[in-house]
């Protein structure tokens, strides 16, 4: 019998196709239409808003603009607003909101404007428009409150309300919304420019389903969701079924809020159980679970399903078990205006860290985007800013300049320079905001940008290195001060490197003041003023690098230092690598590296459970990268050294070398082989904490129950 689809099920599937492109332009057109009519830089210039196209139901069909993490979002804010107003509904709505904690969006900031659609007479679907408003009220300008201790005080908190209402605007709402915002003019025009991208999007969709009847639309989007679902359990049922946990620490000034993430594969599903995550805290930093899912999922998209749409059924296998109460389940009056930063991006990340160790344990997985590095999403500084302009105006700003990160590296390359993310989304420009030019800058806000450089140095070392960050310095120009608050993290703890490549660099702020002294900024810092004749300075974190430094190939590493990256000495004391006369010298590089070798292996702390023991034999199952499970044995890919008895954890019979940051507070750990002395795993921990990772795949546990050890070792 032909496999080839008959004519009636192939015209099917190139409808649904068909009607994914359409509702993808439909959210790109929207999309454009508020960069067209907007005003703020923040929202023409640095794009930080988004677009997403939802079914009567809420569910995400297509998302546009180039803040993805606002997509899932805006179907929680939709479904908060069907709950309230299923009954009245009406075509010519508009709502708005921005309340986490009460059916809006990332922060305060981030308004979810939300216009219902109909055709054929009944609701098929919605457009949501959100973008960062420069003020919505609270107790700091541009509502950006590191000092908050509760959510009353950081921003006028909006539920679902009706902006317009069956095509007239509601005056009261417009009057609350002015009255308690600053630069309300500003901002009103911004929230008008959202208004009419939701506009261009019914206009467009509602002659699109009229074309095809309600019924027909309604079967053809549960058939997008339905294959793109199917689509992406298949995948996941490649992952080797098992437990792998990663636990990861969020700043608060000179302390740690833990966030362990357990995931666990099985039947086409990840389940990631945050239980043991430390309580909310009355700090701006807790989150919700929907925001770190919206924050998880482009990661996911990326990493597993670049090719896939991204749509409701990118989430259905997903399932977050977010204890009520937590920071990553905040509850009123529980503050989190950066709930969507810090700690946010910092669980999104852990939950990423954790299917890495799935995907390395899985002989039958596919990649199909590699096996990139930590996502520097949670190692960001941009800041806010506020200042009288030369008229006596105030003005509110964004420098996101702190997003400019060094980029993780990944097997087979260095990290890029200036950019977060590993990978992005097909037919995304970028999966982030992105800093406005200098010109912009200067001709909006009253600062001159001093420097936007390259920052020298070995951080992110590794077989691959990590990208360059950038560091930036500004001065007050036609004003007396200007005032900010510090939303920057990754202060105390960097970003990990991967299969033993070391840490990324920290973020640090200061002031250079006018007499000379320089002043260290904390990270979550409010109201610093720079006074006229001052300098604010600013060094991004950056990512990690890739493999044992000691692997890297000393032409690049040479490559680096003829670039300005590294002096002599780096090249030496990170790499091993001895540059006379801008060459390589070979030979004391060979010497110089089985000297670090020895050395390493000397002053390590001894294994928790020595093995003593060789595999004669080859082949195995992935544990972890350069780490093999043979029968009940883990081994090194490399050496054949035999690392532990299942169901220990694989690193029990390495030497650990515990090496202390410039921070007192942390602490790198290098899991190294007990015969060559190469590190096989780095973790940065607070100091003195536990282990913070491990890989239990179901095979490995029955190894140990079963007493499987076909493939001997001697």
């Amino acid at each position: 019998m032909s496999s080839v689809p008959t004519r009636p099920v192939t015209d099917r599937l190139i409808a649904v196709e068909l009607l994914r492109h359409q509702l993808q332009a439909i959210a790109d057109e929207s999309a454009d239409t508020v960069e067209r009519t907007a005003i703020s830089p923040i929202v023409t210039e640095g794009q930080d808003y988004g677009s997403v196209v939802l079914d009567a139901r809420g569910r995400l069909l297509a998302g546009g603009g180039v803040a993805t993490l606002h997509w899932v979002g805006a179907t929680r804010a939709v479904r908060a607003t069907l709950a309230r107003y299923r009954d009245s509904l009406a075509p010519g709505d508009v709502f708005l909101a921005n309340d986490p904690h009460n059916g809006g969006g990332m922060h305060p900031a981030d308004v979810m404007v939300q216009r219902p659609i109909f055709a054929c007479d009944e609701l098929v679907g919605w457009s949501v428009l959100s973008a960062h408003l420069m003020d919505m009220g609270g107790m700091a300008v541009g509502s950006w409150t590191p000092h908050a201790t509760d959510c009353y005080q950081e921003a006028l908190r909006i539920p679902p309300v009706r902006l317009i209402s069956r095509g007239s605007e509601v005056a009261e709402i417009w009057d609350l919304f002015r009255t308690n915002i600053r630069f309300a003019d500003l901002v009103e025009m911004d929230l008008r420019g959202l208004i009419a991208g939701s506009h261009v999007a019914s206009n467009k969709l509602q002659p699109l389903v009229e074309r095809i009847g309600a019924t027909m639309f309604r079967e053809r989007v549960d058939a997008l969701i339905d294959a793109t679902s199917r689509a992406l359990r298949e995948r996941i049922r490649q992952l080797e079924p098992g437990v792998y946990r990663t636990t990861s620490w969020t700043e608060w000034g000179d302390s740690f809020v833990t966030t362990p993430c357990a995931l666990t594969v099985g039947d086409g599903r990840l389940s990631f159980d945050f239980t043991g995550s430390d309580p909310q805290i009355p700090f701006f930093i807790n989150s919700k679970p929907y925001i770190i899912l919206t924050l998880f999922a482009p990661l996911l998209a990326a990493r597993v399903a670049p090719d896939l749409p991204y749509n409701e059924g990118l989430l259905e296998p997903i399932e977050l078990i977010c204890p009520e109460g937590s920071v990553v389940n905040s509850t009123p009056p529980a503050p989190g205006n950066c709930g969507h930063m810090h700690l946010g991006q910092t669980a999104a990340e852990t939950m990423s860290q954790c299917l890495r160790l799935a995907m390395w344990a899985s002989p039958d997985f596919q990649r199909p985007n590699g096996d990139g590095g930590y996502e520097g999403g949670s190692a960001l500084a941009p800041n806010s800013y506020w200042a009288t302009d030369t008229t006596g105006q105030l003005d509110a700003w964004m420098m996101l300049d702190g997003l400019m990160l060094g980029q993780s590296a990944s097997p087979g390359r260095d990290g890029e320079d200036f950019t977060t993310r590993v990978f992005d989304l097909p037919g995304r420009p970028t999966s982030q905001p992105t800093p406005l030019d200098v010109e912009a800058y200067e001709s909006w806000y009253p600062i001159l940008l001093e420097e936007r450089s390259l920052i020298l140095g070995p951080y992110g070392a590794g077989q691959w290195r990590a990208g360059g960050s950038l560091q930036y310095r500004f001065a007050p120009r036609g004003t007396d001060r200007v005032g900010g608050q510090m939303l920057g993290y990754r202060g105390h703890l960097p970003l990990p490197g991967v299969g033993g490549g070391m840490p990324g660099a920290t973020a640090r702020f200061a002031i250079e003041r006018a007499g000379g002294r320089a002043d260290s900024i904390g990270m979550s810092s409010s109201d610093v003023v720079v006074n006229a004749g001052d300098t604010f300075w600013l060094r991004n974190a950056s990512g990690g690098g890739w493999g044992d430094p000691l692997l890297r190939q000393p032409g690049a590493v040479l490559r680096d230092h003829l670039e300005g990256r590294l002096t002599r000495d780096e090249c030496d004391a990170v790499y091993g690598v001895v540059v006379r006369d801008g060459e390589v010298d070979e030979e004391a590089t060979a010497d110089g590296r089985a000297s670090v070798l020895i050395a390493r292996l000397a002053a390590a702390t001894p294994p928790a459970m020595p093995m003593n023991a060789d595999s004669a034999a080859t082949g195995g199952e992935p544990l972890y990268l350069g780490v093999l499970q043979r029968g009940s044995h883990a081994l090194s890919e490399a050496s054949g050294a035999v690392l532990a008895d299942a169901p220990n954890h694989w690193t029990a019979g390495c030497p650990v070398l515990v090496q202390a940051e410039d921070d007192a507070t942390v602490e790198v750990r290098s899991y190294l082989d007990p015969r060559t002395g190469y590190a096989l795993a780095t973790e940065v921990v607070p100091r003195g904490a536990a282990q913070s990772f491990s890989s239990l795949p179901t095979r490995w546990i029955v190894s140990a129950r079963t007493g499987d050890s076909r493939q001997d070792t001697t």
